[in-house]
C-alpha cells in the first residue's frame, strides 16, 4: 500500500514518454531511465517474446531494429501482429511502457499509485479509451482518468493562475513527431470544451525529417541510386540498420540547428559525413509552414469561432521550437504562441490539474453540461412503460375465473411481479437521463445541481414506481372482480428490491466526482436489449401455457420453449456485459431454459427473471458505492471496482 494519496500523470507519444508523481501536496517528475522523458517504444526479445521498454529496450534495437515498435499508442487498433516470429498485442505493448513508469513510481511513492491520469490524444473515441485503460490496468495501474493532450496542455499552464473565465478560447498547436495536430478549446464553468481540432498534413517531425534525410542523402543517392533506394525501402536487416541510423542521425542534427548555423550528419559506410545548414531547415519546414497557415483558418471555422475573439494560443511539441512556426501563429492568429517552460512534462503535469479539481468536485457542487431532451431520449422509457403495460394486460386477458359453489380466480402472480419490475425500470430510465438532458425549461441560473438532479429524480423513480407497482396489484383484483391482498402484495415484494437500490443510489449520488458522471451514467444504464427479451419471453410462455393448444402454430409445447429460451437469454444480459461472458451464458440459460420448459415450470422461470433483475440492482449500486468512494473497493474486495471515468 502506497505510504501517502499519490496521483499519477502519464503522457506517452510517438517517441517519448513523461510522467509527474503527486505525493499529496508534492509533485515530482518520475524517469524511470534517468531523464525526464523515456523512449516510448518496446523491444520484442526475438528468443523469449519479452517486452523490453523505454531505454533498454531502445539499446537492444540498436543490432535488431527489426523488433523495435517504436510508437505503442498510434497502433493500439491495429490488433496482434507478428514480431520476430512472436505475437504481440499493442495494448501489451503500451502496458509494458505504463509498467515501467509505474516501477519508478511506486518506488517514489513507497507504493502503488492510488489515481492515474493519461493523457490522449484529442481525436481518441470510446474504442481507443478503452484500449488505453486496459492498457493501464494490465499494467498494475489504477483505472485512469483520460484527458485530451491539448486539455492538458491548457490546464497546465493555467494551475498557478485563476481560471480563465467561461467562454474563453485558446488554440493548442501540438508539433509532435507524427502529427502537428490544432485543436480548438473552450473554457465553461466547470471543465474545457474541444470545439474543433484538426491534423495539418505535411507539417509534422517526421515530414520535415524525411525532407532533411533526401537532402543529407544526396552524396549517396548521386553515387550509388541502388544503395539509396535500400536505404529508403530497406530489404535487410542491415538496410534497416543503416536506415535507423540515417534517421537519427538527421534528427540529431534537426536539434543542433535550432542552436547552431549548420550540423553534420553521419553517413552510412564508406560515405562521409555530410553537412546541412539553415538553408536546409528553412527548405524542409517551409511546406509546413504554408499548410499550417491555412489549416488555422479552417479549424478556427470548424470551431465556429471569429479569430478576433480567440484570448491565446499555445504551442507544444518537440517542433515547438523551430524557427518561424512561431511567426507563422503570429501571424494567422494575431497572438505570440506560449510556449510552456518544460514542454517535456506539460502534458503530464496538467492530466493531473485537469483531473484533480473534477476528482475533488462532487456532482453536489456543480452543474454539468446537459442538452435538451429529444424523441431519442424517449425509446427506453417508451419500450419499458409498452412492456409493463403488455404484462398488465396479458395477466388479466390469461385469468382463469371460475363460477362453482364460490368465485375462484386463477391469475399468474409471478407475472404481476414482473410487470410492477418494469414499471420502476421504466421510471429508472427517466431518472438516468437527468444529469445529461432537460427534462424541463427552465432556464440555467434556476437548476439545480447535478447531485441534486440524481437526488430527485432517483428518488421519485423509487416511489413513483412502489406506487404504481401497488395500483397494478389493485387494478388486477378489480379487473377480475376478486379482491386479494397477494396481487399488491407480489407487485410490493417484487419492486421492492429495485425501490430500495434506487433509494440508495439517490443517496450517494450527490457524493459522485463530476468526472465520473459520464462513466457512471454509462455503466449504470439499463440493459434495455435484455429487458424487452424477458418481457417477451415471460409474456410468451404465459400465453403457450393458458391457450388452447390447437390456437398456437406449433403446439402449445413449443411455444413455451421458445418463449422460456427468449427469457433464458434476457437473463444472461441482463446479470453480466463482458461480451464473451453474454455469449456462453446465453447459451447456456437459453437451451437449459428450453429444455426444462414445462407449464408447471413457468412461475420458476419467471421468478428467475425477477431474481436476475434485482442482482442488476445491486450491481448498479455497487458501482454507484465504489464509483463515489474508491477507497472501498480496497476495503471491500467484494465491490466492483471503477473500471475508468
Amino acid at each position: 500500500m502506497a505510504t501517502a494519496h499519490s496521483r499519477l500523470g502519464v503522457d506517452i507519444g510517438a517517441t517519448t514518454a513523461a510522467a509527474v508523481l503527486a505525493i499529496d501536496a508534492q509533485q515530482t517528475i518520475v524517469m524511470p531511465d534517468g531523464t525526464p522523458v523515456t523512449p516510448s517504444g518496446v523491444f520484442v526479445d526475438p528468443t523469449t517474446g519479452a517486452l523490453i521498454p523505454a531505454a533498454a529496450g531502445l539499446g537492444r534495437a540498436l543490432d535488431r531494429p527489426d523488433c523495435y515498435l517504436a510508437d505503442p499508442i498510434t497502433g493500439l487498433t491495429a490488433g496482434p501482429t507478428t514480431i520476430a516470429g512472436h505475437c504481440v498485442d499493442p495494448v501489451d505493448v503500451l502496458a509494458a511502457v505504463l509498467r515501467h513508469i509505474n516501477t519508478e513510481a511506486s518506488r517514489l511513492a513507497g507504493g502503488p499509485p492510488t489515481a492515474v491520469a493519461v493523457a490522449i490524444p484529442p481525436t481518441f473515441g470510446p474504442r481507443r479509451r478503452d484500449l488505453v485503460r486496459e492498457a493501464t490496468q494490465r499494467a498494475g495501474l489504477p483505472a485512469p482518468d483520460l484527458v485530451a493532450a491539448p486539455v492538458a496542455v491548457a490546464a497546465h499552464l493555467t494551475a498557478a493562475s485563476p481560471p480563465p473565465a467561461a467562454g474563453t478560447c485558446v488554440l493548442v498547436c501540438d508539433a509532435a513527431a507524427h502529427t502537428l495536430q490544432l485543436t480548438v478549446l473552450q473554457h465553461t464553468d466547470t471543465s474545457v470544451q474541444i470545439l474543433a481540432t484538426a491534423a495539418v498534413p505535411g507539417a509534422a517531425g517526421a515530414d520535415i525529417d524525411a525532407i532533411l534525410t533526401e537532402h543529407a542523402g544526396q552524396p549517396i543517392r548521386d553515387a550509388d541510386p541502388q544503395r539509396w533506394s535500400r536505404l529508403t525501402t530497406p530489404h535487410t536487416l542491415d538496410d534497416l540498420r543503416d536506415q535507423r541510423s540515417l534517421q537519427n542521425a538527421v534528427r540529431r542534427a534537426k536539434e543542433d540547428l535550432r542552436h547552431a548555423p549548420r550540423a553534420a550528419v553521419a553517413l552510412p559506410d564508406p560515405y562521409p559525413p555530410t553537412v546541412l545548414d539553415q538553408r536546409h531547415l528553412a527548405a524542409a519546414t517551409q511546406p509546413a509552414h504554408q499548410a499550417l497557415a491555412a489549416a488555422v483558418a479552417e479549424v478556427l471555422a470548424a470551431a465556429d469561432l471569429d479569430p478576433a475573439t480567440l484570448a491565446a494560443v499555445i504551442l507544444i511539441g518537440e517542433g515547438a521550437h523551430l524557427p518561424h512556426l512561431t511567426n507563422v501563429l503570429h501571424e494567422t492568429t494575431g497572438h505570440t504562441p506560449i510556449i510552456p517552460t518544460r514542454t517535456d512534462i506539460a502534458a503530464a503535469d496538467g492530466a493531473l490539474h485537469a483531473t484533480h479539481s473534477l476528482t475533488t468536485t462532487r456532482a453536489g457542487q456543480i452543474h454539468l453540461p446537459r442538452t435538451r431532451l429529444t424523441p431519442r431520449h424517449l425509446i427506453a422509457p417508451i419500450l419499458t412503460a409498452a412492456a409493463s403495460f403488455a404484462l398488465l394486460i396479458h395477466t388479466v386477458a390469461t385469468a382463469d375465473i371460475y363460477f362453482g359453489s364460490r368465485l375462484e380466480v386463477r391469475v399468474g402472480v409471478e407475472e404481476i411481479g414482473a410487470a410492477a419490475i418494469m414499471v420502476l425500470l421504466c421510471a429508472y430510465t427517466i431518472a438516468n437521463l437527468a444529469p445529461t438532458t432537460y427534462l424541463h425549461g427552465l432556464p440555467h441560473d434556476t437548476d439545480p445541481t447535478t447531485g441534486s438532479l440524481i437526488r430527485r429524480t432517483y428518488t421519485a423513480a423509487a416511489l413513483l414506481g412502489l406506487v404504481i407497482a401497488t395500483l397494478y396489484g389493485l387494478a388486477i383484483g378489480s379487473a377480475v372482480d376478486f379482491a386479494d391482498n397477494t396481487y399488491p402484495r407480489w407487485a410490493i415484494l417484487s419492486a421492492a428490491p429495485l425501490a430500495a437500490a434506487f433509494l440508495l443510489i439517490a443517496a450517494i449520488g450527490p457524493h459522485l466526482p463530476a468526472n465520473a458522471i459520464p462513466t457512471w451514467l454509462r455503466r449504470t444504464r439499463l440493459p434495455l436489449t435484455a429487458t424487452l427479451l424477458a418481457a417477451t419471453g415471460i409474456i410468451a410462455m404465459r400465453y403457450a401455457t393458458t391457450t388452447g393448444s390447437n390456437l398456437i402454430p406449433g403446439g402449445a409445447a413449443s411455444a413455451t420453449r421458445i418463449g422460456a429460451a427468449i427469457t433464458g437469454i434476457g437473463i444472461a444480459l441482463t446479470i453480466t456485459r463482458h461480451a464473451l461472458s453474454r455469449t456462453g451464458l446465453a447459451l447456456i440459460l437459453g437451451i437449459g431454459f428450453a429444455a426444462v420448459a414445462t407449464a408447471g415450470n413457468v412461475p420458476t422461470l419467471t421468478i428467475a427473471y425477477t431474481i436476475a433483475i434485482t442482482w442488476w440492482a445491486l450491481t448498479i449500486t455497487a458501482t454507484t458505492i465504489t464509483t463515489a468512494y474508491p477507497q472501498l473497493s480496497n476495503t471491500f474486495p467484494i465491490l466492483p471496482r471503477e473500471q475508468g471515468r
